[in-house]
């Protein structure tokens, strides 16, 4: 497995293509999530021809088997699910200098990549990003800020490798839900710039998660309240008030210095 992994880089540096880790998350428990995951990521890596993305597929589901390429590094997870755990764990897998944080359920645009790491060269600054969703997210909207849905879109963030030597890991007491807040939060709370960048377009196919609506409700319950919960520990609490997004104002938070009533 890591003779591979050394095999795609050095293949990259032959070639001077620009190398991107990208880690994504599956639970292909049936049929549809497995054709999802694989849709998703044949989508990547047809996105782009000068960039050479190295994909590191956390898979909790032991019996799904995958053809991918050598691009693809399947690595099958036992242990307990946690969105930031396992996003640290692959992460911590690969070595080049852009590393994205994508969910499996997402259809890229050419040239979605370039069009970021482009942002990035001009904004020397800037190391953290999320493409443009048409569905979701409009053109009129400040292309910075921190705010879940609008610049920070969780299911695909962008970064330079170099945006740990400030942040540290991701927040491992965050499981599920919320960790796109916290994410938000903590880049905030470090001056850390996040840009939307517009030009680079990246699909979300499903409202809300495919996993997520699998599971059982006491399951699904601890993976939502429980987000809620932790989020409102860490900063509600420490930091002082803050208020909700009008649409879902009991799930997602952002900070305003005050509680809207």
């Amino acid at each position: 497995f890591w003779d591979q992994i050394s095999d795609v880089s050095e293949i990259s540096k032959r070639h001077n293509m620009t190398e991107v880790d990208v880690i994504i998350l599956s639970s292909a428990y049936n049929s549809k999530l497995k054709k999802t995951t694989t849709k998703g990521i044949n989508s990547l890596l047809k996105s782009e021809n000068n960039i050479k993305f190295n994909v590191y597929l956390l898979e909790g589901n032991p019996n799904a088997v995958y053809n991918f390429s050598k691009r693809v590094n399947v690595v099958y997870i036992d242990e307990k699910f946690g969105y930031h755990k396992f996003m640290n764990l692959g992460r911590k897998m690969g070595k080049a200098e852009y590393v994205v944080l994508c969910n499996n359920d997402l259809t890229y645009e050419t040239g979605w990549a370039t069009n970021i790491i482009c942002e990035m060269k001009k904004e020397p600054d800037l190391l953290s990003a999320s493409p443009f969703e048409p569905k979701n997210n409009s053109k009129s909207e400040p292309s910075y800020g921190y705010i879940t849905g609008k610049q920070v879109n969780g299911w695909c963030i962008f970064q330079k490798r170099k945006i740990y030597d400030v942040i540290w890991d991701l927040d491992e007491s965050f499981h599920f839900w919320c960790c796109d807040d916290d994410y938000g939060m903590s880049i905030k709370q470090k001056n850390l710039k996040h840009k939307l960048v517009k030009s680079s377009i990246v699909n979300h196919h499903e409202k809300g998660s495919q996993t997520l609506n699998t599971l059982k409700k006491e399951t699904h319950f601890k993976l939502t309240n429980g987000g809620i919960k932790r989020f409102v520990e860490k900063y509600i609490i420490s930091c002082g008030a803050i208020s909700g997004r009008p649409r879902n104002p009991k799930s997602h938070y952002w900070w305003k210095g005050q509680l809207e009533k």
